[in-house]
């Protein structure tokens, strides 16, 4: 949606402005964009996701992807930020299974060998 929006930045300032409604300021286009640009990696990685041919195998790497994305990213930073301690916040809470799982594996495997 916000993407649309942008798309039509042009059109709806001049409406906007015909109709003498204010507009989004400059900076906040900017933030706009900006947001937009952190963002978009997460949209995809859903619609991938959502999809029928997809299965369990393939959310570790799109998490991870997205992690390092926003790690990385220098456009919108605080936003990225935020995005990025929320998504290691719900992965440790959703996958912490996963990890005491594969510790116990271990553990096993030792022993037999």
């Amino acid at each position: 949606m916000m993407k649309r929006l942008l798309e039509t930045k042009i059109p709806l300032s001049e409406v906007l402005e015909e109709q003498g409604i204010d507009t989004l300021l400059t900076s906040d286009w900017s933030k706009l964009e900006n947001l937009v640009k952190v963002m978009e990696p997460i949209a995809i990685h859903t619609d991938q996701l959502q999809t029928d041919s997809q299965s369990l195998s393939d959310v570790v790497p799109c998490l991870l992807n997205l992690e390092a994305h926003l790690q990385a990213t220098t456009i919108g930073k605080q936003s990225a930020q935020v995005l990025l301690q929320s998504l290691k916040d719900c992965n440790h809470h959703k996958y912490r299974f996963l990890a005491s799982k594969i510790e116990a594996e271990k553990v096993t495997t030792r022993t037999w060998l």
